[in-house]
């Protein structure tokens, strides 16, 4: 599905992730952890090529990503939850579904309406609210409306980045209840997360990023074993 060889990425003269290597299969969670500032985001955007990157291979499939520009990438069928939701707050949840639809998957049949009862059943919240303005939704509701409109595009592969920052846990239960109904049903999803509890329950894999490196990747059933689990950050940024 998703093949990272080498990648290196930053902003201006400063490289924030170096080398980095990273695959991904069809069906596949994997979760990317680390602590602030160690790259998580930065990686992300490398593989939407919404910064550039200086080296390495990206490839998804037969796809070279490294040389298509970030709407094609889109395109091609990745869809990116920012942190921070990023909604259109003036515009109607409705519409903020819809623009998550400009580049609809066409190969693989989709409609607009088989979109929508789709993301409607995933959060029947949003069909309640789809007149409401997304300024008005509470914050749990912005996160539905940014994971809806991501999937808006029948995307192959998913990029969540801290979807469960700042959220009541009742939110989050909802919110995990649809990612793990997601990854029942195939969908290839890259979760970046700080909470080690959350991202082990969601992902099969798990990928431990410290000051732009991965360090540590395993299964989450083994991590979950590791004696030093509750200070895994510390711990491996101790042993560099």
């Amino acid at each position: 599905m998703l093949r990272l060889e080498g990648i290196t990425a930053g902003y201006g003269a400063i490289d924030v992730i170096r080398g980095l290597e990273l695959e991904l299969r069809d069906g596949e969670t994997v979760a990317i952890l680390g602590p602030n500032g160690a790259g998580k985001s930065t990686l992300l955007s490398a593989i939407t090529g919404t910064i550039r990157r200086r080296s390495g291979i990206a490839r998804m499939g037969e796809r070279d990503l490294m040389r298509m520009m970030s709407h094609e990438i889109v395109a091609a069928g990745v869809a990116l939850v920012p942190e921070g939701r990023q909604i259109f707050q003036p515009l109607s949840v409705r519409d903020n579904l819809r623009l998550g639809a400009v580049r609809l998957a066409r190969e693989g049949g989709h409609t607009l309406d088989e979109r929508f009862s789709f993301v409607f059943g995933l959060f029947p919240r949003l069909k309640e609210r789809q007149a409401q303005h997304g300024g008005t939704l509470s914050g749990g509701e912005q996160q539905m409306l940014a994971i809806g409109r991501a999937l808006m595009s029948a995307p192959r592969l998913l990029l969540l980045d801290e979807p469960f920052l700042g959220l009541a846990p009742m939110v989050v239960s909802e919110i995990r209840a649809a990612i793990a109904g997601l990854r029942k049903g195939g969908l290839t999803i890259l979760l970046v997360e700080q909470k080690l509890d959350v991202a082990l329950d969601l992902a099969t894999r798990a990928c431990v990023m410290i000051k732009g490196e991965l360090k540590l990747t395993d299964s989450t059933e083994n991590l979950r074993r590791r004696d030093d689990l509750n200070n895994l950050y510390f711990s491996l940024a101790a042993g560099e």
